[in-house]
């Protein structure tokens, strides 16, 4: 059976040969080379996720460069991870140096990969859609917003291509929204919530910009003309509108969606239809969906006591 020296007896044998008296009590054990590459493979992952981040999200990156961007931490990560199973077994096996450079190298790769695990899950559990509307059949029109569109890799959207069926059966709640109340004040209410959101607007109902009349009472304080108010409601015909257009961000990477509104007069009440479809990708990952939703709820608080009915889609 053959003997096992360890690396002390190895060096001792090897002084003794050499006919140098040997060292006693030093021992150096290596570093893994492995386990520091891991260390700064998941660093420079985590660093260009960052700071591509920070550049798209002032201006400095394109979205579509920040794509490729995503595809570089991607390969980082993946080296970093890669080179985990060397450095184990160095630290195991060979008693090498590096067990705390390897642990930091992994979390810090899998930190840089949590963007990829949410948009990863998203893109599962949501339709691959980047426009959506309360109204399939006739959905509000970009017009104010049409050249900025232009220069995106999606200016028309997928609602009218191949979306209608996949919106219907993954957000059936989605649908236009009646109040008993005069477009005009729907108006009023619908800037207000754009505003409290930051949107910038591209475009508003010039009926906005009428104050109403004031006049004096008995007291010498001024009032508001109700009845200057009554006729600029009744100049709205059946079938007339009101519409909006905006520019939606997205709260970290300021990702630009594009929003259009529409207030339709039936019969003295106001219709409600609102469209939003994003710029930068064939896939929103439920953002769309998830912008009208919340701005509907804005809407009814706003208007509380004529409390939206939900028309369905």
């Amino acid at each position: 059976m053959a003997r096992r020296y360890s690396k002390k007896s190895d060096a001792l044998t090897h002084s003794l040969i050499a006919g140098s008296k040997p060292r006693r009590g030093i021992y150096k054990r290596k570093v893994s080379r492995q386990a520091v590459l891991s260390q700064l493979l998941g660093f420079l992952s985590l660093m260009l996720l960052v700071v591509s981040m920070v550049a798209v999200r002032f201006g400095y990156l394109t979205p579509h460069d920040y794509f490729w961007a995503l595809g570089a931490v991607a390969v980082l990560c993946f080296f970093a991870l890669a080179a985990l199973f060397p450095a184990t077994r160095d630290v195991l096996e060979d008693d090498a140096l590096g067990a705390g450079a390897a642990v930091r190298g992994g979390f810090w790769a899998f930190l840089a990969l949590a963007p990829f695990a949410y948009y990863g899950y998203a893109a599962i559990a949501y339709p691959k859609l980047n426009d959506i509307s309360t109204d399939l059949e006739t959905p509000p029109a970009f017009q104010a917003l049409l050249v900025e569109r232009a220069n995106t890799p999606f200016p028309n959207g997928n609602l009218l291509e191949d979306g209608i069926d996949q919106q219907l059966e993954s957000y059936p709640s989605i649908g236009p929204r009646r109040y008993s109340t005069s477009i005009l004040r729907v108006a009023e209410a619908v800037q207000g919530v754009l505003k409290a959101r930051g949107w910038r607007v591209k475009q508003s109902p010039p009926e906005l910009e009428k104050k109403p009349a004031e006049s004096a009472d008995a007291d010498g304080e001024t009032k508001k003309d109700d009845t200057d108010q009554d006729e600029d409601v009744v100049q709205f015909e059946d079938g007339a509108f009101l519409t909006f257009e905006a520019v939606a961000q997205s709260l970290v990477l300021k990702l630009s969606s594009d929003v259009a509104i529409r207030i339709t007069n039936l019969g003295g009440e106001a219709r409600f239809d609102m469209r939003v479809a994003n710029r930068h990708s064939a896939h929103d990952f439920g953002t769309s969906a998830a912008l009208i939703e919340n701005f509907l709820s804005d809407l009814d608080v706003s208007l509380l006591g004529v409390a939206g009915e939900n028309q369905g889609g």
